[in-house]
């Protein structure tokens, strides 16, 4: 899966046993960060050559801040000193999403590698129908590192407005496609996950001391509120009492003008 801040070349069928590359084009103020997946390999450079190829494999390429020339990531979150509310706290970092409005990410822990994932970029596999449900925030990709082997930790996303009613939060990744998370509590504008190192939340599924977590929010793609006329609970009432009072009126008017009587 290839984030919003650079691409990565194109899949490709190989021989059994081949070991083919891979090359990374980060965007403007970004430079290649990590690469996983499944096919195992080394990066060099731009350049990501596979081990050899037994059966079919991913590769997911990820871009960070470039701190030479992009400007400088003091906790080394991903997210730039100058984009950052807390540039020197590794455990709260502050991105723009994909609408560029800022989002609040806090744990108890270190994050690194964040990066936002234009919607446009999300694999289409397993995607809800955009009929019903759309990610105008595009997704979030983020590593918790420093987290106890095996251990479960908490992650807060607060974004700029609240979280339209029937959103649902799912995890994506190239391999698993898209994910409901059951354990994710939508409050407001605030989304907080419950994620265990190797196990639920966890992308790479390995207990490693660190937990990879692409999260995207999917919003009713009908995300409009009706307004009724008329004010407080009774307001209907008095709209339709007022109409029928007018007609008696109309229609004692035009008995009147007739001659006619009840």
């Amino acid at each position: 899966m290839n984030g919003g801040n650079g691409t990565i070349s194109a899949s490709q069928t190989v021989a059994y046993q081949a070991t083919p590359s891979f090359t990374l084009t980060p965007n403007s103020g970004y430079v290649a960060g990590s690469v996983t997946g499944t096919c195992g390999g080394t990066l060099s450079g731009n350049t990501f050559t596979t081990n050899a190829v037994v059966a079919g494999c991913s590769v997911i390429a990820s871009f960070i801040n470039d701190a030479s020339g992009g400007g400088t990531d003091s906790d080394n979150d991903g997210v730039k000193d100058a984009d950052d509310q807390a540039p020197n706290n590794p455990n709260v970092a502050t991105p723009d999403d994909q609408q560029g409005n800022p989002v609040t990410l806090e744990t108890n822990h270190a994050f690194q590698n964040i990066e936002i994932v234009s919607a446009s970029t999300l694999p289409s596999t397993g995607k809800p129908d955009e009929s019903n449900y759309q990610f105008p925030k595009g997704a979030i990709e983020y590593t918790v590192v420093g987290v106890p082997n095996g251990g479960t930790i908490t992650v807060t996303i607060t974004f700029a407005s609240t979280i339209p009613t029937g959103s649902k939060v799912y995890k994506i990744s190239s391999t698993g496609g898209y994910q409901l998370f059951p354990n994710a509590v939508i409050n407001g504008n605030q989304v907080t996950l419950t994620l265990t190192d190797g196990g639920l939340g966890d992308d790479d599924g390995v207990v490693n001391g660190q937990i990879k977590d692409p999260v995207a929010i999917a919003e009713p793609a009908n995300n409009t509120t009706t307004t009724t006329a008329g004010s407080g609970g009774g307001g209907g009432s008095v709209s339709l009492a007022w109409l029928l009072f007018a007609l008696m009126i109309y229609v004692l008017r035009y008995r009147n003008q007739r001659g006619m009587y009840w």
